[in-house]
This record gives structure tokens, sequence and C-alpha cells, in this order.
């Protein structure tokens, strides 16, 4: 819509003014710095601006790495590799993205690094919908499970995501040529929307 359209250009431009004077002040390395530029590559993804979000996120993994936090990661350095790889996945390339969110789990999976539990599940997530997409139909289909079983722990009434999930989870089946299950799990997908919207929103009428 126009007021969103208005939004994001305001945000940008609030956000680069931001930038500026944080690169001026602080330097390119700052914290702050690397935090104002992930937040604006994300802006100019909504915006579509897919070549300029990506070349601005993998700035901010670059520099991450040369300051040592991919051999000692952190909760910023994860958010920044899943960004990255869903910014990838925004521009459907699945084999640039898989490497950027293979290494953020792996910095919690195996690193013990601490995120929240639904940025943890957008993580899942985003791996599951990699691996679909690249034709890893049996690591999808743990990696989409997995996904779910933690937004059922964090929505037990139901969410949004938990559909999302179960839509992911019937594409799947029935790239498996399990066309029984993916039925089930659509009609899921469908009866969990209706309950998250009461039936009035828009999404219902295309599950």
């Amino acid at each position: 819509s126009l007021s969103n359209l208005n939004r994001l250009d305001a945000a940008e431009r609030q956000l680069q003014t931001g930038l500026d004077e944080a690169r001026s002040v602080l330097g390119p390395t700052h914290a702050t710095t690397l935090k104002l530029s992930e937040t604006l590559a994300l802006v100019w993804l909504e915006q579509g601006r897919y070549s300029e979000a990506i070349a601005l996120l993998q700035e901010v993994v670059d520099e991450m790495a040369r300051s040592g936090r991919e051999d000692a990661p952190d909760y910023d350095y994860v958010r920044a590799q899943n960004n990255l790889g869903y910014a990838y996945m925004s521009r459907e390339d699945y084999v640039a993205a898989q490497p950027h969110i293979a290494k953020a789990l792996v910095a919690i999976e195996q690193r013990g690094v601490k995120i929240p539990d639904d940025e943890y599940a957008s993580l899942l997530s985003n791996n599951a919908q990699v691996l679909h997409d690249l034709g890893e139909l049996d690591a999808a289909d743990v990696a989409y499970r997995r996904a779910q079983a933690l937004l059922e722990t964090m929505y037990p009434e139901g969410s949004r995501d938990i559909a999302i999930t179960l839509n992911g989870r019937a594409s799947l089946a029935r790239d498996r040529g399990q066309g029984e299950e993916a039925l089930v799990l659509m009609r899921e997908s469908v009866e969990m929307r209706r309950r998250v919207y009461r039936g009035d929103h828009p999404v219902v009428a295309f599950g």
C-alpha cells in the first residue's frame, strides 16, 4: 500500500542518516554501525532491493568474521547470518542461502549460542525451506518438524507461523509423492489459519 511504502521510505531515510553518522563518529566496525547496517538492509529487503540488501548484509558478516566472531560466535553473528540467508531466499537463491543458514545453526547447536525461541524457530523454518528447495527432502522433513515442535511449545493455541509450517510440510509431502499426507497437512494449515484469524482474514481463502 501507499502508506506502507511511505513508512519504508521514511525508515530508510532515518536509518541511512543514522548509519552515515555512526560510520563517521564510531567507525565502520563499531557494533552500533553494524546493527544500523543490518537494519537498513532489512528495510531494503522489504522494498525489493535485494542486491543492495545482500551486499550490505555481506559487509556486516565479513566484518564480524574479520573480528573473530566466526570462531567465537555470539547472538549478533547468528542473527546476521540468518538475515543474510533469508535475503538470498527472498531472491530464491537457495544455494547461496544454505551456507549462511548452516553457520547460524552450527553456532547455536554446536557452539552453544543462545537466541530467543521465536528467532530460533524462524531459523529452523528457513533451514527447512532451503533444504526443501535444494531437493534434500528427508532432511527438510526433519527440519520442518523441529520448527513446528518449537512453535507449538511457544503458541499452544496456534499461530500464523505454525500454519505456514504446516503448509510447507504439505508441499514437501506432495513433492515426496505422499498425496494423502499432503492433503491432511493442508487441511490442518487452513484450519489453523481459521482459528488464528477467526475466519475473516483473506489469507484463509488462499489455504
